[in-house]
């Protein structure tokens, strides 16, 4: 990431590309992207190539509402898609909803590290995907993250997950409402 010539922090293809390949070099088996954009052909080429050898990918499904289009990464299927739900399990209402999204965790006032040395509660899918991140780098099977020559399903790790994280997303309604 990088700050635009407002002070906002942005990224483009060939620098999340180019972080993309230091994980795989240094051998990291999830990744968390806390990121939303548009579909990225180099993005998701680069996620397939490392999703084919184990890596597992979890991501933000978004915070423009329940009527926006699908947002990436966490919309490529080899993605483990998360949205957020408050201590009540209710959606958030600035949440990204769709066919996409895999799983629904706490993103509502979570306490969290803020800059300069504070804390305090922010709300958002990004910070909805660490609890997922989490469930799935502690419940995977080693056999699983260990990195091979051979074919690897990428969504194996969704059916991994899918009997140990609630709410499941599709228990949180139709999309679109």
């Amino acid at each position: 990431f990088f700050m635009d010539r407002t002070g906002q922090a942005i990224t483009d293809s060939s620098s999340l590309v180019a972080a993309l390949e230091w994980m795989n070099a240094v051998n990291i088996d999830v990744v968390n992207l806390s990121l939303v954009g548009p579909r990225d052909e180099h993005v998701l080429a680069k996620i397939r190539e490392m999703s084919a050898r184990g890596i597992v990918f979890v991501a933000a499904a978004g915070n423009e509402g329940h009527m926006a289009p699908p947002s990436y990464p966490a919309a490529y299927k080899e993605v483990i898609a998360v949205t957020a739900v408050d201590h009540n399990l209710q959606n958030y209402r600035h949440a990204n909803r769709g066919n996409y999204i895999d799983r629904a965790a706490p993103g509502v006032q979570v306490w969290t590290a803020l800059p300069s040395r504070k804390e305090g509660a922010q709300t958002g899918t990004s910070f909805a995907v660490p609890y997922v991140t989490a469930v799935v780098a502690a419940t995977l099977p080693a056999t699983a993250l260990k990195r091979s020559n051979k074919a690897f399903d990428p969504l194996q790790p969704k059916k991994i997950i899918r009997a140990r994280l609630v709410p499941r997303a599709a228990d949180l309604g139709a999309p679109g409402y």
